[in-house]
């Protein structure tokens, strides 16, 4: 028998693509490429009724627009559609039904959510959840998390398990990368008993976890056995508030905040290959955020986010495309808002900043970017370099 040798989601599907479901059931593999496809955008091209993964590869191949779907963004993989294609082409995903795509994008509710569910084996259905995608809404709801006792994303995601456990039968599983693993968790515990019960697995790729009451609720007593959590070497998205205390960390061939990417993540056969420990940088940011969160009333950290959104909307970019394609501009424009704020906000919004600045040790592209001790220009030119060489070594791998 050949031996396995480390790959990623790409080669896993080609060297285990030929074996079906009913063969092999699901994995943690199998989970986290559901979780990378939910990242497609198929918005006006999926029937309300189900359709195969390889019909609905096919319509998006033929799309008019395919170009412009493909790209997802600068912090988001552009292999997914390649992915989508070998998962086509194989024996073990072709099949697959898609249906009740949802995705939403609301400014004024600060709510940006997708959800898919992908039907495999005998009616076993996977929800799952979108993660945080380019566009600064979602970002913003991403900060939230820091405030708010539940964001419309986990909301949403719970009606939407809800209503599609009430439409089906059979077993139930749950999966989300980022902001989309943080939902899936949110949802499996606030799950209606009679839906929770069906559920036979949750799994969590690196979404930020929640404060300590929520792991003694019921709800999480509950479901805890089921719940699979997977952090990369140097986590830092999932290292925002405490998570599960069983979790797998797993190696990547990337390097600081790109290892957030699962097509990084090394494979070996129907696993991920597990690291021993988190990065230094990585146990720094967990420590730093927390004492910060802790430190601050959620009235005062609210502050902070409002301010430090207004001012990166006031670049008028809407996504962080926009502002890696527009760094000139939109460097100059959030200096000159940050130069309108009166001394005290001023020194709140500097002195916040340097510290997650220091926290993620420059592995957060949007707090490195508002760093306005040193020239905005040069750490965007820094973060557009970084970005670049990232994307070579993809087209590299």
């Amino acid at each position: 028998m050949a031996k396995l040798e480390i790959s990623n989601l790409i080669d896993y599907v080609c060297w285990r693509g030929d074996i079906p479901f009913s063969v092999a059931s699901l994995n943690e593999v199998d989970a986290v490429i559901f979780s990378q496809l939910a990242y497609l955008n198929f918005d006006g091209l999926l029937p309300e009724k189900s359709i195969s993964l390889k019909d609905a590869a096919s319509i998006f191949k033929n799309s008019v627009d395919y170009e412009q779907r493909s790209y997802m963004g600068v912090l988001i993989n552009e292999k997914i559609p390649e992915l989508l294609e070998k998962c086509a082409l194989s024996t073990r995903f072709c099949d697959v039904e898609i249906s009740n795509y949802l995705s939403i994008l609301d400014g004024q509710k600060e709510e940006q959510f997708a959800a898919y569910v992908y039907t495999f084996d005998k009616k076993k259905s996977m929800i799952a959840f979108r993660g945080t995608d380019d566009t600064l809404i979602g970002w913003k709801e991403d900060f939230n998390i820091s405030f708010l006792p539940v964001i419309p994303y986990q909301t949403e995601a719970l009606n939407y398990f809800n209503k599609v456990a009430d439409q089906t039968s059979g077993e139930l599983y749950i999966c989300g990368h980022s902001k989309g693993g943080n939902a899936a968790v949110y949802t499996a515990v606030n799950a209606e008993k009679k839906f929770q019960s069906r559920i036979q697995g949750i799994y969590n790729f690196d979404g930020p976890g929640f404060k300590p009451d929520f792991y003694k609720k019921d709800g999480y007593k509950a479901i805890e056995p089921k719940l699979k959590t997977f952090f990369p070497e140097n986590s830092i998205v999932g290292m925002v508030f405490t998570h599960s205390k069983n979790y797998k960390i797993v190696q990547s061939d990337q390097i600081g905040v790109m290892q957030h990417d699962p097509l990084s993540w090394n494979i070996m056969g129907k696993e991920m290959v597990s690291a021993s420990d988190f990065t230094e940088e990585s146990k720094f940011f967990y420590n730093a955020f927390n004492e910060w969160a802790d430190r601050l009333s959620p009235q005062s950290r609210s502050r902070f986010v409002n301010i430090l959104f207004d001012i990166i909307n006031s670049s008028g970019a809407k996504s962080n495309t926009d502002i890696e394609e527009n760094k000139f501009s939109a460097s100059a424009k959030m200096l000159a808002e940050f130069t309108k704020l009166e001394g005290d906000d001023k020194k709140y919004v500097l002195e916040i900043i340097h510290g997650l600045v220091k926290a993620g040790k420059n592995n957060l592209p949007m707090i490195t970017a508002l760093n306005f001790e040193n020239p905005v220009v040069p750490v965007i030119d820094k973060i557009k370099n970084d970005i670049a060489d990232y994307k070579e070594k993809i087209r590299n791998s």
